[in-house]
């Protein structure tokens, strides 16, 4: 199972979406907007949800309570727009695992809309027969009544835009999906999207979406490893006089975990004539490697431009991603691990060519200039928090059954888990994930019960 799986969400703004390169930057679902109020309909929902499916990725709808822009708070009611909402997205056929919720946070809304959000969950509840997620953010919920025990019952998607999770507004056990920023940049995605994270791997996510045995459909991409960038990976010596700028693009695919073959790198670039043995690089702007970069490694992107001693000094001592570093008088590239003590720290393939070492100063970087700059970052996970801890439901908040049922089996119920607790709503089916890893169901209407392992 994927730990804590990453996705985004989109509207209208986001448009047309390349959803291949989303599902490989490592995205695992996409929540669309279908709605909005009792008259609005995302005019991308159709092919947002085509793509987000044919690439893979698990896909919801959510509806904008309200959409005051049009129709105006207090809007229609929640029972009308509740139906706007089902009835919209009712064509594209609910698929097991597929999700769908209630994104309240209009700033034109007042008053205590409690009873407006239950209203709204419990009637797309019972048209769609599984709980619908709850996404607000902690300002609103406090603002606006309804941090009530009644609410806790549906999956929390809370947005808060920092850089560690916070505290979970109560009454809910925990924070079920975390929109972490709105200004995420994500491959296929023109301008920024939101990126949300799911707290728990992806069997416990497909619990809060429509039952069923979700069918495993290849992605068009499929998605690649979670990179992770090690800044102390070590320089890679230049085994050749005229290869620097390949070694130094070379250690930066390093430094995000990517297993690089030297040869086949070296033979590429010659090939493409971005380095030549004469010359060098072709291209003192490192454009070419840059170029070559987005070509060959499409989990990545690369960018290159002039720099300074302050941008490089400023970029790489936030460790955020690596950097190359050369070209004007230096004929020579390197990588730029970190700035400490007023030196840029290198992964220098070459070292002491120019009486450059490991750390590069400002006066000799003057010297040595002009200089440019090629980031090779990685969107998938650059500047991503790390994923929130996944906590547990104490024992009696699920239905009396599936504790009976759990009980006998010696295990406990583990979150997130999407019907329950056993309450008041409408509805039919309870299901929820033990510590075992087995899945229990109870079929209220008729008290029948059963278990299975998802494979």
């Amino acid at each position: 199972m994927v730990a804590n799986p990453l996705g985004v969400d989109v509207s209208s703004h986001q448009g047309s979406v390349d959803w291949a390169a989303v599902a490989a930057s490592g995205a695992s679902f996409a929540i669309v907007k279908a709605t909005g109020g009792h008259s609005y309909r995302n005019p991308e929902r159709q092919a947002q949800t085509e793509g987000a499916r044919a690439a893979g990725l698990t896909v919801g709808w959510y509806h904008f309570a309200f959409e005051s822009s049009l129709d105006g708070f207090p809007g229609a009611g929640p029972e009308a727009e509740a139906q706007h909402f089902c009835d919209t997205i009712a064509p594209f056929g609910l698929q097991p695992g597929e999700l769908v919720a209630l994104d309240i946070e209009d700033v034109a809304a007042y008053g205590d809309l409690s009873d407006w959000c239950l209203r709204w969950l419990r009637a797309v509840e019972q048209r769609v027969g599984f709980r619908p997620l709850f996404y607000s953010g902690s300002y609103f919920i406090a603002a606006h009544g309804l941090g009530i025990p009644e609410l806790a019952e549906y999956g929390l998607w809370l947005a808060a835009y920092q850089a560690t999770i916070p505290p979970t507004p109560q009454p809910w056990p925990m924070i079920a999906w975390w929109q972490w920023t709105d200004h995420g940049n994500v491959p296929g995605v023109v301008g920024y999207c939101d990126r949300n994270v799911f707290n728990g791997d992806a069997g416990q996510m497909a619990s809060y979406g429509a039952p069923g045995t979700p069918i495993a459909t290849p992605p068009i991409v499929p998605p690649g490893p979670v990179y992770i960038y090690n800044w102390q990976e070590p320089a890679h010596l230049q085994e050749h006089d005229f290869d620097c700028s390949q070694d130094s693009i070379e250690w930066c695919l390093a430094a995000w975990g990517e297993d690089v073959s030297e040869s086949a790198m070296l033979s590429s670039m010659m090939e493409e004539g971005v380095i030549s043995q004469q010359y060098g690089c072709m291209d003192a702007s490192g454009q070419g490697l840059a170029d070559w970069v987005n070509r060959h490694y499409p989990q990545f992107s690369a960018s290159a431009q002039p720099c300074d001693f302050d941008q490089l000094a400023a970029e790489a001592g936030q460790v955020v991603h690596p950097i190359a570093a050369g070209g004007g008088n230096f004929y020579h590239w390197v990588g730029v691990r970190n700035f400490a003590d007023g030196e840029l720290q290198l992964a220098n393939p070459a070292p002491n060519w120019m009486q450059v070492g490991q750390a590069l100063d400002r006066a000799r970087f003057d010297e040595l200039g002009p200089w440019h700059m090629v980031r090779v970052t990685c969107p998938a996970t650059e500047n991503a928090p790390p994923p929130p801890t996944p906590s547990y439901a104490p024992p009696g908040s699920v239905g009396s059954g599936l504790l009976q049922m759990m009980a006998a089996d010696n295990t406990q119920p583990a979150m997130p888990s999407a019907f329950l607790p056993l309450g008041a709503t409408p509805a039919m089916v309870e299901w929820c994930f033990g510590m075992n890893g087995i899945q229990y169901c109870w079929h209220l209407p008729s008290g029948q019960s059963w278990r299975y392992r998802p494979s």
